[in-house]
């Protein structure tokens, strides 16, 4: 996994952003052969910024130029000057901390930073839960997430990825895409390590191991899109261009479809707003394409866009007037069509007039919809149920998503992963339920007393603890152990099977200080301090990739003051 002072310190030493190469032919449909692919979103970092004392002006210029997103540029600057704190440790000269303002009044988020890099992020409401912060991102769940999916493609579990977009956290810093340090991330920790695509992709027209659907942070700031063409330059094969943000492929007899939903509005956050093309010339292809599947009787197919077309937290949906559903869902008799989303950062699963759709949004990017207010929106009466937290508040969770697809049959089947901050050593299990054969990765989160938890490791988890806790959370699942499954058996369709992971309360104090030891390589601060004593674990193993109760929060605990930015989607 990179580390992000060497990144950083050696930008312009590195060769330009470029993908693995990688002759293709022209596009043609594939054989009708089983094949899986990878599918994760919103996989961005928070922001980068620079991190030497002398370097002030310059962060809290970039801190402007993010506040002017909701506010006028000279307004935007009166409020960084005087209420964002910048902490920088005096032994090193370097910004180790920033409290900002959220989004009301009473929000106040702190940020603590390593070489520029935001690596925790949580929000106080000084107001309502004075005293009481809630973490929503840690750069590490983003790191865990692009290790597992690159290592898929690696041993050939996955043949592909699929990205919702949201890859980058803007085009605005470096002077060239490939001195940008969010792409150099992208480069880094996934495109360099991907092989190139093997003889069967390259004979169905596919040249490259990643696929994205256009995000609002890609043209943020870059609107001829640069970076997104210099990182996956084969995109031009497919029409992909400054003017033209949607494409479709075919392979092993499935159809493959990449919207585009537009700039970023603070006052319709989720709206369809793109113009490259506009949402009516969009819905034409779709439907060509769609006509096209019918036709050469390509039975199943996968469309991603950003915004979600379903969703009952945080920004919520596409408004009704642009929503896709209705078109989608018209072909929903004669193909078996998934949909594949982000921008709010969470998860849900919904399955609506025969179409599935996937909120995918725990790539990596800060959770906002976890906090007091974002939980839950007002939806109108009857709207479809969420599959995934039935109800309950989203909990701050990291996960990435297996498709395993078998043409011709019914039904084929995904799995996701998912993991928390503490333990992601996955434990891969399979069982049966009807003709639907279900994957799910174990994980153990017990903590072994006086052991450090190390976040690389590969093997057992803690050993004998480990396997202990985890036949007991197949003994005893979680509650929502069939969130992600919900087509039971005897029925066609997909089921999803998930991986388990850790939760953590969403409500701590803020004096409470117990971290998260850095593991091997990685960039976090040395003079953060090491735990006392961390509260035991519960274990739980859920198919629903949802987080158990029970695991303390992991903090960071620093010689700064902690008390709590606009919320980026």
């Amino acid at each position: 996994m990179i580390n992000r002072r060497v990144l950083l310190s050696s930008l312009l030493l590195l060769p330009s952003l470029v993908s693995q190469p990688a002759t293709a032919q022209p596009a043609r449909r594939g054989g009708n052969r089983a094949f899986s692919f990878a599918v994760y979103g919103d996989s961005r970092s928070m922001m980068y910024l620079p991190y030497k004392s002398n370097q002030r002006e310059e962060a809290i210029k970039l801190m402007v130029d993010i506040f002017a997103l909701v506010l006028p540029e000279k307004v935007a600057e009166e409020v960084v000057r005087k209420d964002v704190k910048l902490t920088y440790d005096p032994a090193t000269d370097e910004l180790v901390q920033i409290v900002m303002p959220f989004e009301t009044k009473s929000e106040v988020t702190t940020l603590t930073v390593d070489k520029g890099w935001i690596t925790e992020a949580s929000v106080e409401d000084v107001k309502l839960l004075p005293g009481v912060r809630r973490t929503m991102f840690r750069l590490q769940g983003g790191e865990w997430v692009a290790r597992e999916i690159v290592q898929d493609v690696q041993s050939g579990r996955a043949k592909f990825i699929l990205n919702t977009g949201d890859m980058v956290w803007w085009g605005k810093q470096g002077p060239t895409p490939s001195e940008n340090p969010y792409w150099k991330l992208v480069y880094e920790d996934v495109l360099k390590r991907l092989p190139p695509p093997d003889n069967q992709m390259r004979a169905a027209g596919l040249p490259g191991r990643v696929f994205p659907a256009v995000g609002n942070h890609e043209v943020w700031d870059d609107s001829d899109v640069q970076g997104l063409l210099q990182a996956f330059p084969y995109l031009k094969q497919f029409g992909v261009s400054d003017k033209r943000l949607i494409y479709k492929f075919d392979f092993n007899g499935a159809r493959f479809i990449f919207l585009w939903t537009g700039k970023y509005d603070y006052r319709s956050p989720s709206s369809w707003d793109a113009d490259r093309p506009q949402y009516e010339a969009q819905m034409k292809e779709l439907k060509t394409w769609l006509d096209e599947a019918k036709v050469a009787g390509t039975r199943k197919v996968f469309i991603s866009f950003h915004a979600p077309a379903f969703c009952r937290s945080g920004m919520g949906p596409i408004p009704e007037p642009q929503n896709p559903h209705k078109v989608i869902a018209s072909y929903a008799k004669d193909l078996e069509v998934v949909v594949f989303n982000g921008h709010v950062h969470t998860t849900e699963l919904y399955e609506v007039d025969g179409v599935k759709y996937l909120l995918l949004g725990g790539g990596g990017a800060e959770q906002d919809p976890i906090l007091p207010g974002r939980t839950a929106i007002k939806v109108p009466a009857g709207y479809p149920t969420d599959l995934y937290w039935k109800g309950q508040p989203p909990k701050e969770e990291y996960n990435y998503l297996l498709v395993d697809v078998q043409p011709g049959q019914k039904p084929w089947k995904c799995s996701s992963k998912s993991a928390c901050m503490v333990a992601m050593s996955a434990h891969g299990t399979s069982r049966t339920s009807g003709d639907i054969r279900l994957e799910s990765a174990k994980w153990g989160p017990r903590p072994i007393p006086n052991h450090h938890f190390d976040v690389n490791n590969k093997g057992s988890l803690y050993g004998d603890a480990a396997r202990a806790c985890r036949q007991d959370a197949v003994r005893h699942p979680s509650p929502h152990v069939a969130a992600f499954n919900w087509v039971q058996a005897g029925q066609s369709g997909c089921g999803y099977a998930v991986a388990a992971t850790l939760s953590r309360p969403q409500e701590h104090p803020a004096p409470t200080c117990c971290s998260v030891p850095s593991r091997p390589g990685s960039s976090r601060r040395a003079f953060l301090q090491r735990p006392t004593s961390c509260p035991p674990a519960t274990c739980g193993c859920m198919k629903s990739s949802t987080m158990a109760s029970g695991l303390s929060h992991a903090r960071m605990a620093t010689a700064c003051s902690s008390t709590a930015a606009p919320a980026m989607t």
